[in-house]
């Protein structure tokens, strides 16, 4: 790993995608749990909902969210589902942190080779974590579209970034 951290350190990330909320939790340097939660057609409070459940099992110490605000690729959708979890969120007493994919990216980089794209980083993190194995994202071709499982690796690299950062 990046450093050797406290294992006193229980961190959860969180990417927001059209689709659900992606979610990894970290004790120190063991992944905990990891996840997608869709939304369901009527609303998306139910996975809002679950996500609380999830952080109210785990009690992190620090919560971080991927900074949808600050990408130029992301939709209102997005937007919106991350205000509302952000309202839920807020109203705990656990330190929030807002990260993009390129802090990601760069806590990632300083190890060789470099990651260069999404792909790359999920094969580094498979490293780390070789359980994963069996929700590895397929090998994208041009015309395929992004794998549904990428979001999980992405909130486990933004983990491991605000553990880097904490640690």
């Amino acid at each position: 790993m990046l450093k050797h951290p406290s294992a006193s350190i229980r961190i959860a990330a969180i990417t927001i995608t059209t689709r659900g909320v992606s979610f990894a939790i970290l004790e120190g340097s063991s992944l905990l749990d990891w996840g997608t939660l869709s939304f369901g057609a009527p609303s998306q409070r139910s996975a809002i909902n679950r996500m609380v459940e999830r952080l109210d099992l785990y009690q992190p110490t620090n919560i971080v969210i991927e900074n949808v605000w600050a990408l130029k690729r992301r939709g209102k959708r997005s937007c919106s589902i991350a205000s509302s979890l952000l309202r839920v969120i807020r109203t705990r007493n656990t330190p929030l942190v807002f990260l993009t994919p390129d802090d990601a990216k760069s806590t990632l980089d300083r190890l060789s080779p470099p990651v260069i794209t999404k792909a790359d980083m999920a094969t580094r993190l498979l490293n780390y974590f070789p359980h994963l194995k069996n929700v590895a994202p397929q090998k994208r071709k041009t015309w395929m579209g992004e794998d549904h499982r990428m979001p999980i690796f992405a909130a486990i690299a933004l983990a491991l970034c605000a553990l880097d950062r904490f640690t």
